[in-house]
């Protein structure tokens, strides 16, 4: 009776655990991505996507991380890249390159509060040219190895 209970048991906890898999609250959980903000080369906002690039920043808000959507956005040889931490955090940037799950690192390294700029040249690990697709981007800032917040947007290379 004992190990039958402890297999439902191990059975229900399997079954919880991949159900949570597609957890929404988890930014890089649900791939292939979709939606963008388009920008145009400067910036300026063509078409919202209200769940990408939060925090925005914004005179009001003084979150410790805020970013500015990436611009432009659909690319097709490089995207700028914008955020502003607000004390000093260690920022880790990446692209989540799919189908193969892969991150590219763009920064990891200890920052001041600042405004800063990056422009990805839309290539991978390797230095190749990544194929049509949505990549997501994922900024963590991180104090003592606790996350205190993270921001992700979605920039679509599109030729």
């Amino acid at each position: 009776m004992r190990l039958r209970n402890c297999v439902v048991l191990l059975s229900f906890l399997s079954t919880l655990l991949i159900w949570n898999c597609g957890d929404s609250n988890n930014p890089t959980a649900n791939a292939p991505f979709e939606g963008i903000v388009k920008t145009d080369s400067q910036g300026d906002i063509l078409e919202e996507d209200p769940e990408d690039w939060q925090p925005r920043c914004t005179a009001q808000s003084k979150p410790p991380l805020c970013v500015k959507p990436a611009y432009p956005n659909p690319t097709a040889e490089r995207t700028t890249l914008e955020w502003t931490i607000n004390e000093t955090l260690l920022v880790e940037l990446s692209v989540s390159i799919m189908p193969d799950g892969t991150n590219r690192v763009l920064v990891n390294e200890v920052l001041s509060p600042g405004d800063y700029r990056l422009v990805w040249d839309v290539r991978d690990e390797s230095g190749k040219i990544l194929p049509d697709a949505i990549y997501r981007v994922l900024i963590k800032a991180m104090q003592n190895n606790i996350i205190q917040t993270e921001a992700f947007g979605d920039i679509q290379i599109q030729r």
